[in-house]
């Protein structure tokens, strides 16, 4: 009876303790609705402008040099005189030619006229076989003769026509050698010509990127030197390595420059279409994570972090593309990710770039 009486009292002298429920805890995180749309991937490189055209200018006959009416920077036409050399020893070496032509048709004429006399008097008896042989041999000796002079006669033309330099094509003079009064010899250089009104840029691509590329396409060219600018050029075309091991492949890019403003060892920024793909995914590359299986994304299902692989097809301006793991729909966790391993209740904060709640966390920027 004490024991009892005693229970009861302890029990009526203080209040009950009172019951209370520990609320769940959820991770605030952002996150934006997956979009699939189609992709081109893009191949950004670097490459050197250099002109379409080169020729190498050399005499091709010895002579002192009078007269440069081509310099350094000039543009010029087809056909334009670029220099001369003196002419009076050409032409003088001409009229010698003409002059051994002249003589050496003279003697054919005699020639001819003696095999004709002793020929008539073979017939009558008069001559015998071998003077009639001698004479046949003459007119074929004075007739090489003939034809000696008149090779020696032409090539005194080419020389007095080529101690005049003309420009093959229309181009600029990018480099002159000699200088007025200089003595040159054969194979000596005289000028570089660029054919400068179209430009020509080899670029390097890799081995996974030169496979999506193809001559006939369009190419994008920028230049620092001209900020702001952006020129459309062509794919010309798409080589190969020359020695195994080689890290690059040989794209050339072709550009026009009617007006002569890219200037040859200009650095230009060339930018190529590359693969497609019908449907893709874009994601902020941060919210990729990357473990020992491979790239992964969290996303909101149920609401609750659902930890899923995925496939980066590229790279591009700080996204990544995806071509499995995400579905046009999905929310994919953006900012918050790096706390989650799979399974965590979420709150969102954000949602495609706008708040949810009074929270006052920073949006995400939605994807275009």
């Amino acid at each position: 009876m004490l024991a009892c009486a005693a229970l009861l009292l302890v029990a009526c002298s203080g209040d009950p303790a009172p019951f209370t429920i520990t609320p769940e805890r959820r991770i605030p995180v952002e996150v934006i609705t997956a979009a699939s749309a189609p992709f081109i991937e893009s191949y950004r490189v670097t490459a050197v402008a250099a002109p379409d055209q080169v020729w190498h200018l050399s005499a091709e006959v010895a002579g002192t040099l009078a007269e440069l009416v081509a310099d350094q920077g000039d543009r010029v036409a087809k056909g334009d005189v670029l220099a001369r050399f003196d002419p009076v020893p050409f032409e003088l070496a001409r009229d010698i030619r003409t002059a051994e032509r002249d003589r050496a048709r003279v003697r054919l004429a005699l020639a001819r006229k003696t095999f004709k006399r002793q020929q008539g008097l073979h017939n009558q008896g008069s001559v015998s076989d071998s003077i009639l042989e001698e004479a046949e041999l003459a007119v074929k000796l004075a007739e090489a003769d003939l034809k000696l002079a008149e090779l020696a006669l032409t090539n005194a033309g080419r020389d007095l026509e080529n101690s005049v330099i003309t420009a093959p094509a229309d181009g600029e003079v990018t480099r002159r050698f000699p200088e007025v009064g200089a003595v040159v010899a054969p194979g000596q250089p005289l000028f570089h010509l660029a054919r400068t009104d179209r430009i020509r840029l080899q670029a390097g691509l890799s081995e996974n990127q030169v496979v999506h590329v193809r001559a006939g396409g369009e190419a994008r060219v920028a230049f620092d030197a001209l900020p702001g600018e952006t020129f459309t050029g062509s794919i010309l075309s798409v080589g190969s390595v020359d020695q195994p091991g080689e890290a690059t492949f040989p794209v050339e890019v072709d550009l026009d420059n009617p007006e002569g403003r890219i200037r040859p060892g200009m650095v230009a920024r060339v930018t190529t279409g590359g693969r497609a793909l019908a449907e893709a995914v874009r994601v902020p590359a941060l919210a990729v994570r990357t473990t020992a299986d491979g790239p992964v994304v969290f996303m909101l299902s149920e609401g609750a972090a659902r930890r899923v692989p995925v496939t980066v097809a590229a790279l591009v301006d700080e996204s990544a593309v995806l071509t499995s793991g995400v579905q046009s729909g999905d929310r994919v966790v953006v900012v918050g990710q790096a706390a989650l391993k799979g399974g965590e209740k979420l709150e969102v904060a954000a949602q495609d770039g706008k708040l949810v709640g009074q929270r006052g966390v920073p949006a995400v920027d939605s994807l275009p």
